[in-house]
């Protein structure tokens, strides 16, 4: 006979087995359906459910947050992002919390994977730490989420993992993270499982780096009729197992969504791809996207994405230029616009026929960075929180020719917690409207409407359109009937011999190629004889701002580059606008 000691360890080891056995049968299932049999066992009967984040009718905090399923999918991401820069600042001995801590995001990723530079010459080792897979069917995905963060312990699950609006996240005066609302991504489970009908199951294993103890795991659902979200225990406590190594990883967390409605049918290293670089402009890490769908062979089923900018610097031949203006948005300081303006579709098609490739090849690659409700990007650590569309470009900043071929991006990293709060909404997809987002939009509609580049730009588009169709006689015909239905005193001037002269120039005549030394020898007011004293201009009191323009022979990122940036400092600090183009600088001054 065993005795009572050895056959409690033995039940324990029996136990331990059986727990991580079915975390291992629900990491494999392939469907809602495998997960339904999985759990009609009489291990999971023995068990409970309790309610997520402790709180019986909490559908509406996890129904209304992100109004996208990738949005929803990117909060798992940016939680992974916090939960590799925790890991690696406790490892190096720091109290994430402390005073010597990162203060931003980019001081963290800087301390602890060098600068951009450094980051991006190990990209290669860097894109393991956080991964996304599709298994499942073509119409009905799962999607996993992989990460080489710290991790959770058992015991801290509920707090972490399964938490809505609870302290103890861990991340309680961080200043380096990007969450912040304790919810514990629970945006994704909307988007769990078939519409009206599935039980919307997410999974989760994870392994505290830190501690390096027990593996835990959970599994949430849907529990329509006492309508709300719920997890897995045993014996009211998480289910674990002790193991070196589960599914290749020794820690970190898994994160599996079962039946994910994405709204595209493709492999996810195509339009998923395409879908998340819009929600994640500029990633700080890099992201690997693995296909493993038998039924989509993809023809790169493995592919790495930094967001929309850094695919943009790999296809630089779609861009007619490229520039940065720094503006005074009031509270939130000085910010970086980044104006990016793409080849019109002629001359994409032109090139595409050069090349020897499909004519429109090209066009389909630059309609993969903008949509028409994303064409202007507001950003927090990379993360798209709020955006501006096409409609605002053609309307609000008088740009109608540019419209399809402009895309800008704003920098708001770094600003207060309870300034984010009171501008951008909890699911980082949209803007409150306040006076101080209205006071953005005004100044981010000033910025475009009145750049003398986009001006510029704008009307060069307008008369290689007109060129391009002054010989289409129906085209001319309907264009001047609809300019005389809006102004009839036309016909009369017409009649009466009035005469049309010729239009003006765009202002963006060939002037040849820039090339500017990489430190400037020149800095000056531009037609101005130095000779003649102090530069004097009188402005009225009540402008909006005055333009001074200076002669600088300085490359255009001058004041962004990585490596020896220019500095300006002008006393006392009434600046509003910065911007620096082929050896002109334009400051407006308050």
């Amino acid at each position: 006979m065993l005795s009572r000691e050895r056959w409690r360890r033995r039940s324990l080891y029996h136990e331990c087995e059986t727990m991580e056995n079915i975390a291992f049968n629900l990491l494999n299932a392939k469907s809602e359906e495998e997960v339904n049999r999985i759990i009609d066992s009489e291990f999971f009967r023995a068990g409970s459910w309790k309610s997520l984040g402790g709180i019986d009718k909490n559908y509406g905090l996890v129904e209304n947050q992100q109004s996208h399923p990738v949005g929803a999918l990117v909060e798992k991401i940016t939680n992974a992002w916090d939960a590799i820069l925790l890991k690696k600042c406790i490892l190096a001995g720091i109290d994430p919390s402390s005073t010597v801590a990162p203060n931003t995001m980019q001081e963290a990723l800087d301390l602890f994977f060098g600068d951009s530079k450094e980051r991006e010459e190990s990209s290669s080792h860097l894109a393991d730490l956080i991964k996304i897979e599709a298994d499942g069917s073509k119409d009905q995905p799962n999607i996993i989420v992989i990460d080489e963060g710290m991790g959770q312990d058992p015991k801290n699950f509920e707090s972490t993992f399964l938490s809505l609006l609870r302290q103890g996240t861990g991340k309680e005066g961080v200043r380096f993270v990007q969450g912040m609302y304790d919810m514990g991504s629970s945006g994704a489970l909307h988007y769990c499982g078939k519409p009206f009908v599935g039980k919307g199951y997410e999974l989760i294993i994870s392994r505290s780096a830190i501690t390096k103890g027990d593996w835990g795991w959970t599994l949430i659902r849907k529990n329509r009729e006492k309508e709300k979200f719920e997890y897995f225990v045993n014996k009211d406590c998480i289910p674990s197992f002790t193991c070196e190594e589960f599914n290749g990883k020794q820690d970190g967390s898994i994160i599996k969504l079962f039946n994910y409605q994405l709204s595209h049918r493709s492999t996810i290293t195509t339009e998923l791809r395409n879908d998340l670089d819009l929600f994640i402009f500029d990633a700080h890490l890099p992201i690997k996207l693995v296909e493993k769908r038998p039924e989509l062979p993809a023809k790169n089923p493995v592919i790495v994405t930094t967001g929309n900018k850094g695919k943009l610097l790999n296809q630089l031949e779609l861009l007619e230029t490229r520039f940065t203006v720094e503006q005074d948005f009031g509270i939130y300081g000085k910010r970086k616009i980044e104006i990016f303006v793409f080849k019109d579709d002629k001359t994409l098609s032109e090139m595409d026929i050069k090349r020897g490739a499909s004519s429109d090849a090209l066009k389909k690659r630059k309609r993969r960075f903008t949509t028409d409700k994303m064409a202007i990007f507001l950003t927090i650590n990379g993360q798209t929180h709020g955006s501006l569309g096409k409609s605002f470009i053609k309307t609000k900043c008088k740009k109608p020719f540019l419209e399809k071929d402009l895309m800008v991006h704003i920098d708001f990293s770094g600003i207060k917690k309870a300034d984010q709060t009171d501008s951008f909404m909890p699911s980082r997809d949209k803007m409150r409207e306040t006076e101080v987002t209205i006071d953005m939009e005004n100044k981010i509609q000033e910025c475009i409407r009145d750049d003398d580049t986009l001006k510029a730009l704008n009307e060069a588009r307008l008369q290689k359109l007109t060129e391009k169709s002054v010989s289409d006689y129906d085209f001319v015909n309907e264009f001047f009937n609809k300019l005389v239905s809006r102004n009839p005193s036309l016909i009369k001037y017409l009649k009466s011999g009035g005469r049309v002269s010729n239009p003006r120039r765009s202002g963006l005549e060939k002037k040849g190629d820039y090339k500017p030394p990489y430190f400037p020898t020149i800095f000056k007011i531009k037609n101005w004889d130095d000779s003649k004293g102090v530069y004097n201009k009188e402005v009225p009191i009540n402008s909006k701002g005055y333009i001074v323009l200076f002669d600088l022979n300085a490359p255009n990122d001058y004041f962004e580059r990585e490596e020896d940036p220019g500095v300006l400092t002008i006393k006392p600090d009434i600046l509003i606008m910065r911007k620096l183009m082929d050896g002109t600088l334009a400051l407006r001054f308050k």
